[in-house]
């Protein structure tokens, strides 16, 4: 809480919480789906800092949101009020199916981390997000597909920050399965677990063997997987 009585999203001096990185990520991207997310929360207060926003992107990207009215304006700031809006439904998982093998094109031999049960260790792409990271899961045979799931833990700022997940029978043909920037399920995961941060991805009902994880933008952050899981179709 701050002199205001009313809570704030963004942490306080000095603290960061778990979902900081994200958000802040999220908000810089201008992403629509983050205000979304946001007000799935309850209604929300937005300031607009004028002083800070020369070209009114900032105003622009607020005012432009499905929801979002403003209250009042001033030569330092604008006020903008976000209406609540329902949380999305999680999808219907079925149980873990399991990850036969694992492949990538970047970081050290430690994929064996992604299935090992905890979030203690992680692989790691070992440089800055460069756009052209990949990892493939192989479930051995064709399953009936419905979502992957990648842990952060407590690499907050190590989330893919554009994905990309393809599905594919046999590893030669793929159909794109979703896609989309990085931040969005980080935050929301980061609130619902802030020890384990479980990004959900939700691939609709596919029938696949091979998972290929794509990351395709740029970051000063590595990217991290302390678990990665796939779920059976219910």
């Amino acid at each position: 809480m701050t002199s205001h009585r009313r809570p704030v999203v963004n942490g306080y001096t000095s603290y960061f919480p778990a979902h900081y990185a994200a958000l802040s990520a999220g908000l810089n991207e201008h992403d629509d789906d983050m205000l979304t997310e946001l007000a799935a929360y309850g209604p929300l207060a937005i300031v607009v800092d004028e002083s800070a926003d020369p070209d009114q992107s900032w105003t622009r990207y607020v005012e432009q949101h499905t929801g979002t009215r403003r209250i009042r304006s001033s030569e330092m700031r604008t006020l903008f009020w976000l209406d609540a809006a329902e949380r999305r439904a999680r999808p219907q998982l079925g149980a873990p199916l399991p990850i036969a093998g694992l492949t990538a094109n970047r970081g050290g031999p430690a994929l064996h981390a992604l299935t090992d049960g905890t979030v203690a260790s992680a692989w790691q792409s070992g440089a800055p997000q460069r756009g052209d990271e990949e990892i493939i899961a192989d479930l051995g045979s064709v399953q009936p597909v419905r979502a992957a799931e990648m842990w952060l833990g407590s690499a907050t700022k190590e989330f893919p920050r554009e994905l990309r997940i393809a599905v594919s029978q046999d590893g030669r043909e793929w159909e794109d399965a979703w896609r989309g920037h990085g931040s969005v399920p980080a935050f929301v995961a980061a609130l619902d677990n802030p020890r384990e941060i479980r990004m959900l991805y939700d691939l609709g009902p596919r029938a696949a063997r091979f998972i290929r994880f794509r990351q395709v933008a740029q970051a000063r952050n590595p990217w991290s997987i302390a678990e990665l899981r796939v779920f059976r179709q219910p």
